[in-house]
């Protein structure tokens, strides 16, 4: 009895640290950054919807807040990201940044809002662009903020995305440790979400750049972290 007694207690801890184990290794490194968000959030809906008075709406107190992100040495692309989903998913699904550079003191930025349009959109816009737009604004090497791509971005781009990877809502943290190279080598990509869901969308002529270096950053990952990322589909 005092045997057995002894292997379940070891089985026990064997268990315990097992899972402590595995909590361990799926964590991941995040920071704070910090995002302008309306003062009255109810009393901005209701401006936007209600009385449809938009430009007053914009003008209504903005506060700081702080929110935790998945580590980006891209801090003004991790905080407008932030900003645009603070306000929550619209018909789309979760709003995403799909494009921002930084030219002189302006930044071009274009929401996946912006880009899958739908009857009543315009509220969207007008709910999301202050939010990030205000933003933006609060670093000091942007003066002013354009809802277009730069000047310097050859027209002659596809004008159609292709999906080449997904992930589920509930591993968005872990993806994006995987995401980041894409925004690191410059790649455009966009997302729609739906059913908890998250596709990765790029342009044809970059998507094989883009699927090697997804399966660089993952091949970075534990095992443990690759298992709650996003998947890389094949041509």
């Amino acid at each position: 009895m005092k045997y057995l007694l002894l292997i379940g207690s070891v089985f026990l801890l064997v268990s315990v640290l097992g899972r402590g184990s595995e909590t361990i290794s799926t964590r991941v490194r995040t920071m704070e950054v910090t995002v302008l968000v309306p003062a009255d959030v109810p009393k901005y809906n209701e401006m936007i919807t209600g009385d449809q008075d938009l430009k007053r709406a914009a003008e209504l107190p903005f506060v700081k807040k702080t929110v935790v992100v998945p580590y980006s040495t891209d801090v003004i692309r991790a905080s407008a990201d932030a900003a645009a989903k603070e306000l929550g998913p619209s018909q789309a699904g979760p709003t995403t940044i799909i494009y921002l550079k930084i030219e002189n003191d302006t930044a071009y930025v274009l929401l996946n809002i912006d880009r899958d349009g739908w009857a009543g959109v315009s509220f969207s816009w007008a709910r999301c662009h202050p939010v990030v737009e205000k933003t933006l604004l609060q670093f000091k090497n942007i003066k002013h903020v354009a809802w277009d791509e730069a000047p310097s971005l050859a027209k002659s781009k596809e004008k159609y995305m292709i999906q080449i990877a997904c992930y589920k809502d509930s591993d968005e943290a872990i993806a994006m440790l995987a995401l980041h190279d894409l925004r690191e080598h410059g790649i455009l990509f966009g997302g729609a979400g739906g059913g908890g869901y998250m596709c990765i969308c790029v342009y044809a002529s970059e998507a094989d750049q883009a699927r090697k270096s997804l399966r660089s950053a993952l091949s970075r990952l534990s095992p443990e972290q690759r298992e709650h990322s996003l998947k890389v589909f094949d041509q």
